[in-house]
């Protein structure tokens, strides 16, 4: 795996020239959340990591709030896929996919989302780092769930397991790189995060696709496992 600034130029060439339709799509993304969730919500409903719905799950408590966490869940897998389609073919269609590759198959990517939500959040309730570990090592769920629907739930689950096997700690100073940028965003009102979320998106998509790599070289050379 290459050094955390090496994914986030990544990602800053991919957006070069195309921060007016990731900018759009985050928008559009943040007002839909905003018709259907709080605003003290939507400050935490944890954009910079795929897997994390703990204060979401919460809402699930309320209708109102369990039709949100539905609607939510299967919106935001589809937004964080539309950056890595952009991202591996340069597809610009990024409002198209977002919707489509999120509602494709909806009860599949639900069911595995929600599962990932319940299980980081039990994780939460015993201990906070054992729910940021665990939200760690599946946050490259929402990615696998849509690339492979083949996979049973439990069978997407342990390969982001074993994807981010070793990786964990790079991942959390990864997002934590953002930290100066999403507290510059708070003085802008947060309009700053439709320019700081496609960002940390794409630089989340660079980092996937290097560990499809190395899973990928690894199922291939099982003495791999472990360098």
């Amino acid at each position: 795996m290459r050094a955390i600034k090496e994914y986030k130029r990544e990602a800053k060439a991919a957006l070069s020239g195309n921060w007016s339709t990731a900018v759009g799509v985050t928008a559009i993304f943040v007002l839909i959340i905003a018709a259907i969730e709080s605003p003290s919500i939507i400050t935490s409903s944890g954009l910079t990591n795929p897997a994390n719905i703990s204060t979401s799950l919460t809402l699930g408590m309320s209708a109102v709030g369990l039709v949100a966490l539905f609607i939510m869940c299967n919106l935001e897998t589809g937004y964080f896929n539309s950056f890595r389609v952009f991202f591996e073919e340069k597809d610009k269609r990024m409002i198209h996919n977002m919707f489509n590759l999120g509602f494709k198959n909806y009860f599949h990517i639900l069911g595995g989302f929600l599962l990932v939500g319940i299980i980081c959040f039990l994780g939460a309730l015993l201990l906070i780092i054992p729910g940021i570990i665990l939200g760690l090592g599946y946050s490259m769920v929402p990615f696998i769930l849509v690339e492979e629907p083949q996979l049973s739930i439990p069978e997407t689950l342990k390969k982001s397991r074993e994807m981010m096997k070793g990786h964990k700690w790079q991942l959390f100073l990864l997002e934590l790189s953002f930290i100066g940028w999403i507290f510059l965003s708070i003085f802008t009102l947060g309009i700053g995060l439709l320019w700081v979320e496609p960002y940390v998106v794409t630089t989340m998509v660079a980092y996937y696709e290097d560990l499809k790599e190395e899973y990928k070289m690894k199922q291939q050379d099982p003495s791999l496992v472990g360098a």
